[in-house]
């Protein structure tokens, strides 16, 4: 994101700059912000041109894709655009929907949730599939059924799963 003005944006990105090579992606105008870290700025449309990168970094990016196809395509160009990789991601069953803060209702159908969020909370953005599609466990991990070494765990809040995490590393 190209916001600076919460103390948690960009969290990792502000602790790693000025410490390796970083370059940063995102369909939003990032170059300001690719600045201040001493950073590249890539488009996402542009990154096929780059080198394979040594460590792709997603964080909360996979359930703003779209269509469980197109998050699939996103995965896909992870695993190979870095040898290794750390993607995070909310877990659906998490109790509240961290975009809305709705309790309980992302766990309905989705089409009731998405309908609910339009009709009853004039939530249009969030309703929208290509804006919010959160994932339970199994199809996730379907996501990412060709990244050889997964290790996929979760964060915790509260004791439940909050995050799903998926790492490839020299280590898994």
């Amino acid at each position: 994101t190209p916001d600076t003005s919460l103390p948690d944006s960009n969290l990792f990105a502000r602790r790693l700059a000025r410490r390796v090579n970083l370059t940063l992606s995102s369909p939003e105008d990032c170059r300001e912000l690719a600045q201040s870290f001493e950073a590249r700025f890539v488009r996402p449309e542009d990154l096929e041109r780059e080198p394979r990168f040594d460590l792709v970094i997603s964080i909360a990016v996979l359930e703003h894709c779209g269509s469980y196809e197109r998050q699939k395509d996103f995965v896909s160009r992870i695993e190979a655009l870095g040898k290794y990789f750390f993607v995070t991601t909310p877990y659906r069953w998490f109790p509240v929907e961290v975009h809305t803060f709705f309790p309980l209702l992302h766990w309905l159908p989705r089409s009731w949730h998405r309908w609910i969020l339009r009709n009853v909370f004039r939530e249009d953005f969030w309703s929208r599939e290509e804006n919010l599609n959160l994932l339970g466990a199994c199809e996730a991990r379907r996501l990412f059924s060709s990244a050889p070494g997964l290790l996929h765990s979760f964060s915790r809040f509260a004791g439940f799963r909050s995050n799903q995490i998926f790492v490839r590393s020299p280590r898994t």
